[in-house]
């Protein structure tokens, strides 16, 4: 999710709600790539060690070809790795920008912690029906 509005135009809390739950997609979209990285990585350890015993010239050229193509895919996924932190990095960063603590508390809650409703009412002590009120005000005070 890119934030692609003019300060000056009007978010909807829906557009806010689908920025603020792009965090917990951006983390699980970390973790995936970094298993790709670690496979990537198990995939060269096997080239590099093969290319230890072998003296096929055409076989050779083949395995450091492939070492290449994986060094590519590492760097393409580390890449979005960064993106992605980027992404959690300027969330937390408008959250916790905010003001209220409440609102920070809240918001950190729900979508930084994926802590559900009834559990952000227990936490906070509040009821249900208030926490949903809390929530909508907190996402018309939040700013990107």
């Amino acid at each position: 999710f890119r934030c692609t509005h003019k300060k000056n135009d009007h978010i909807t809390a829906e557009e806010k709600k689908v920025y603020l739950q792009s965090y917990q997609a951006s983390l699980s979209c970390i973790e995936r790539y970094k298993v790709y990285i670690s496979i990537v990585e198990e995939f060269k350890a096997d080239c590099d060690r093969s290319l230890q015993w072998c003296h096929s010239p055409q076989v050779v050229q083949e395995l450091t070809d492939q070492i290449k193509e994986l060094d590519t895919y590492k760097a393409e996924y580390q890449k979005v790795i960064e993106d992605k932190t980027k992404v959690c990095d300027h969330v937390i960063s408008s959250i916790f920008s905010m003001p209220e603590e409440r609102d920070q508390a809240l918001l950190s809650y729900r979508y930084i912690d994926g802590m559900t409703w009834e559990q952000i009412a227990d936490h906070m002590l509040y009821a249900m029906t208030h926490i949903h009120r809390l929530h909508n005000r907190a996402l018309e005070h939040l700013e990107l």
